[in-house]
This record gives C-alpha cells, sequence and structure tokens, in this order.
C-alpha cells in the first residue's frame, strides 16, 4: 500500500485519487491472462484515464 502511495507522490498525482481509480477499477481486470493489464493502472495511464484536475499536483 504504501509503495502506490509513494508512486502517487512521485508522480505528481493525488495518491487519493490514484487509490481510489485502482481499487475501483483492477478488481475487473484479468491480469492473470492479459499481463499487459496491470499497464493500465501505471500513474501516467490512469492520469490519462481519469483527465481531471484533482487527480494532478497534491
Amino acid at each position: 500500500m504504501l509503495s502506490l502511495i509513494e508512486t502517487a507522490k512521485e508522480n505528481g498525482l493525488n495518491p487519493y485519487a490514484y487509490l481510489t481509480y485502482i481499487f475501483e477499477n483492477a478488481p475487473s481486470k484479468d491480469i492473470y491472462n492479459d499481463p499487459n493489464a496491470i499497464e493500465q493502472f501505471m500513474p501516467e495511464a490512469v492520469a490519462k484515464a481519469l483527465r481531471c484536475e484533482d487527480i494532478w499536483r497534491l
């Protein structure tokens, strides 16, 4: 958990918005059969997916 928060901070993202996105969307992804699915949860991809002001900068 701490590593996800620190990753968000290092990338200038709001940790709460980042974690919320991951926890809401990760359960519906099949990361076992599609290893590339995890890339959708990298900070850059999450920022693009949300495209909202509250995810950038703390």
